[in-house]
């Protein structure tokens, strides 16, 4: 196979593996993630992580974490209180075609999951290990519209407030006119 052909075929299975940067000519080199599903935002103890918006909320307060370690808790998040094989893991966070020392990485992606939870292995809050086997979230995790949709339910109230402060105020001065 001629060099250059060569060259576009491996940039072609890089980029489409791979999520191209922000910045022209950058990529990342961090795996692409299965999307996230619609109205996915998880509330779990004091945490609130929105998928959509790949955030992960503690208290309200912003708790960095890489993309790795969100994309496992994206998984257990969508099935809370259910084994995740390391095989599920493995299969969505790694194509079959990229080689990577999957369990060192795994196992350093759930370690840095822990520590921006501070959770413990042995005494777990948060992330049960089963050895040998897989993770399970072992906290009560309820699925909502987050923040933002709040945040809308007060705008449409404040605008319909005002808009009836407004018609009032019209009708009365209206009836004010006419009788006089």
């Amino acid at each position: 196979m001629p060099f250059p052909q060569l060259l576009a075929r491996i940039h072609n299975r890089f980029t489409t593996r791979y999520r191209i940067g922000a910045l022209p000519g950058r990529m990342s080199l961090t795996p692409q993630a299965s999307p996230p599903r619609k109205g996915s935002v998880y509330r779990f103890a004091e945490f609130e992580a929105d998928l959509r918006a790949w955030r992960l909320r503690r208290k309200g307060a912003p708790v960095d974490l890489q993309d790795l370690p969100f994309q496992i808790l994206a998984t257990l998040l969508e099935r809370p209180g259910e084994l995740v094989t390391r095989d599920e893991l493995r299969a969505r966070l790694w194509p079959d075609d990229v080689f990577v020392d999957f369990e060192d990485g795994l196992n350093t992606a759930v370690r840095k999951l822990r520590l921006a939870l501070e959770d413990s292995a042995n005494e777990p809050r948060f992330i049960e290990t089963v050895p040998r086997r897989g993770y399970r979230l072992i906290v009560p995790v309820t699925a909502g519209a987050g923040q933002r949709a709040g945040r809308q339910w007060w705008m449409y109230a404040l605008v319909g407030a005002g808009l009836l402060l407004t018609l009032s105020f019209v009708l009365y001065n209206f009836r004010s006119d006419t009788r006089a």
